[in-house]
């Protein structure tokens, strides 16, 4: 005879059965258990009591359809989906339109069934167990806004548990295929001229773009890794190195590092600079200065413009310490003005997605990297969407009074060959020593490729061509400009 279960329910089956018992011949006790299982099935008591069971264990069924943002944003009862409403994209910080885009970007990871979003691949897309709407709304809003987990579960009538499992999916989904997408570094001679042409406008020849180091806060962390990551922000973080041009696009997001490194430790291992110093893209980039005589020269090696902070290679181009001359003075001005451009990303990136401004409360370091990339892709995106790379071909002349015939003033063809016999060192003379006007062609050849060197190239081109005319400050050509 099998073990009769404990309890009240136990109890009563034991009540039950009692009903189907009797005895044989010799005095054994025996249970009809067919018609006692039969009589257990129908019997409505224990149909119930089974029902509240699995209600205990599974909880109520939410109705996703009363909820605040399935009324708002779903069924859109007050219209906001369909003017582009911009109180829309104040809380989501995309225009509606976009949000659309990249809602159906998720339905179509699911529908091909990808790596990503495996946990809603076993759902049919047209009767989904949780509306995919709502679950974007509220990982958007977190990024946004650093909503938490329990403020969205209120709004929304999905568990934390649930919305968390999401957000870190659609984090790494962002941050490997959305971020491919929209954030690249030129690859082609085509990208990186367009890139260098408007620092050419600010007098800064062979530019690509600026570079620095940002801190994301850590609201929670491991409290084994403090000292590793608090540095000079006097709060735990982690940093990452971003390359950014002066349209406001950004080119390379580098990996998370401690927040206690230093800018050079993190240059010295990050994959684009690495690329900066190695691939003949760079290093054979070829562009022309002009010096005080009014002799144009080429050199090769495009550069980015950094902080004093950073490594003093070629391939950077830090400001000048300490200085009393005028020229090095207006040049160390514009320099000031167009390496910020990377300091201006972060203030705009961090007070639009307000996760990386207040700080962020995932204890993952991984997801913490993931949310800062998704975000850097988000910020290109939207820098396209609103128009802000078009057209940049204007600048602002510092001088008042100019020749008008200088403005779009273009450098002369340099002779390759002649020029490079100019900077070849010459072999020694057998018979003596060189003469001293080639022995300052060589040193000034060495000099031109080192750091310090070629930024008193530039300071030189800078100052002619601000005397000329035509250098000034690079913007974006309005539609009503001309």
């Amino acid at each position: 005879m099998p073990a009769v279960p404990n309890g009240a329910v136990a109890a009563y089956k034991a009540s039950l059965a009692s009903r189907y018992i009797f005895s044989d011949e010799q005095g054994n006790l025996h249970i009809d258990w067919e018609s006692y299982m039969t009589s257990c099935a129908n019997n409505p008591a224990s149909t119930a009591q089974q029902a509240a069971k699995r209600s205990r264990q599974r909880g109520p069924v939410p109705e996703y359809e009363i909820c605040p943002f399935y009324q708002l944003y779903v069924t859109d009862t007050k219209h906001m989906m369909r003017n582009d409403s911009p109180l829309f994209r104040y809380r989501f910080r995309l225009p509606t339109k976009a949000y659309y885009e990249l809602l159906q970007d998720v339905k179509d990871e699911i529908r091909i069934k990808s790596e990503y979003f495996k946990r809603w691949q076993h759902a049919p897309l047209s009767q989904p167990e949780i509306p995919l709407e709502l679950l974007v709304l509220g990982a958007l809003r977190m990024l946004g806004s650093n909503t938490t987990l329990d403020q969205i579960s209120e709004v929304t009538y999905i568990s934390k548990d649930t919305m968390n499992a999401f957000f870190r999916e659609f984090c790494r989904w962002g941050s490997e295929v959305f971020y491919k997408r929209h954030v690249r570094a030129p690859s082609t001679r085509e990208e990186l001229d367009e890139i260098v042409k408007v620092y050419t406008l600010g007098g800064f020849a062979g530019c690509c773009g600026s570079i620095d180091a940002t801190h994301v806060k850590l609201l929670n962390y491991i409290q084994a890794d403090y000292n590793l990551l608090k540095g000079k922000e006097n709060y735990p973080s982690l940093a990452f190195m971003v390359a950014v041009t002066h349209t406001g696009r950004v080119m390379h997001v580098g990996k998370a590092f401690y927040g206690a490194l230093n800018d050079k430790t993190m240059a010295g291992n990050d994959a684009f600079i690495d690329r900066l110093r190695r691939d003949e893209l760079f290093t054979n980039y070829p562009f022309k200065l002009i010096d005080q005589q009014g002799k144009w020269h080429q050199y090769h090696g495009a550069y980015l413009l950094s902080d004093g902070g950073i490594l003093n290679e070629r391939c950077f181009m830090p400001p000048l310490s300490i200085t009393t001359q005028p020229d090095e003075i207006e040049w160390l001005k514009q320099h000031n003005g167009l390496r910020k451009d990377v300091e201006c990303y972060f203030g705009r990136a961090k007070r639009r997605f307000r996760m990386l401004w207040y700080g962020i409360r995932f204890r993952d370091y991984g997801l913490v990297e993931m949310c800062f990339r998704f975000v850097c892709a988000l910020m290109n995106w939207l820098h396209d969407i609103d128009g802000l790379g078009d057209d940049w071909s204007a600048f602002n002349i510092y001088k008042e009074e100019i020749n008008q015939d200088l403005v779009n003033v273009e450098p002369p063809e340099v002779d390759e060959e002649e020029e490079k016999k100019a900077n070849e060192p010459e072999p020694d003379d057998p018979q003596g020593p060189p003469a001293s006007n080639d022995l300052d062609v060589r040193m000034e050849a060495a000099a031109a490729k080192t750091m310090y060197g070629f930024r008193k190239k530039l300071i030189a081109h800078y100052a002619v061509g601000r005397a000329e005319g035509w250098v000034g400050w690079p913007k974006r050509r309005r539609p009503y400009e001309f």
